[in-house]
């Protein structure tokens, strides 16, 4: 991805054409990374069997609960959970450079960090407990590539973006009830191709810049991610 953006940014520079270029810092807030989840609670399911001195399949042998694979001893999937805690808070840099009309590739730098409470009342497979799980995960990561801006309506210029990123988050996770109190972390690395949808205003007088963007995420190792962000500029 870099040596293409690389490429890119050299063709650019050999145009006789000067190119104009937008670049400005926005703070965002909104949904929760929820595609690390998964990943958290291997390594959590890895770090119980550690420290309580037993395989999987010794410790779920004597469960009223049989397990068919005592894998899934830390299966989200059929719980029964609430969200307590949900957001994400980010801060992004952000340049782009016209390529023809209102077409322009992009370059992104961001770091975020991802707070996820949930609450299982009736306990995890066969861990019967209330259960408290809580996923926090910082990270940083580096995307580019083409967006298409439409016309204004309602003075906001929707646009649409397509791209690949690579990022790169460390996980910590803690699951906690009566009987348990296990703790793990983990750093993960993974790429994603983007797709995102914004809505934005440029600055008024006083009031900043704003935007609402929607990104759909395919990512290499997780999962997809649908992430729903309010976007407030505080630089151009």
């Amino acid at each position: 991805m870099l040596r293409i953006l690389a490429i890119i940014v050299g063709l650019s520079g050999c145009s006789d054409r000067p190119i104009p270029a937008e670049s400005h810092t926005e703070f965002s807030i909104g949904q929760g990374s929820e595609h690390v989840v998964p990943f958290a609670l291997d390594r959590t399911r890895d770090q119980f069997f550690a420290t309580s001195g037993q395989s999987a399949q010794a410790y779920t042998a004597g469960s009223a609960r049989m397990l068919d694979d005592p894998e899934d001893l830390f299966d989200f999937d059929r719980a029964n959970y609430t969200r307590e805690d949900y957001y994400d808070i980010g801060l992004r840099h952000h340049r782009s450079f016209e390529l023809a009309g209102p077409v322009r590739y992009w370059v992104e730098i961001g770091a975020d960090l991802s707070h996820i409470d949930y609450s299982l009342p009736e306990g995890l497979s066969i861990l019967e407990d209330p259960i408290r799980l809580s996923v926090r995960a910082q990270s940083v990561e580096l995307a580019g590539g083409v967006a298409l801006a439409g016309g204004t309506l309602f003075s906001y210029q929707p646009d649409l973006s397509l791209g690949l990123g690579r990022s790169r988050a460390r996980i910590s996770t803690r699951l906690s009830s009566n009987l348990l109190d296990v703790r793990s972390r983990l750093y993960l690395t993974d790429g994603f191709v983007h797709l995102g949808l914004r809505a934005g205003r440029d600055r008024k007088g006083d009031t900043p810049p704003l935007a609402l963007e929607t990104r759909l995420r395919a990512y290499d190792q997780t999962d997809y991610a649908l992430h729903v962000r309010l976007q407030i500029g505080f630089g151009r």
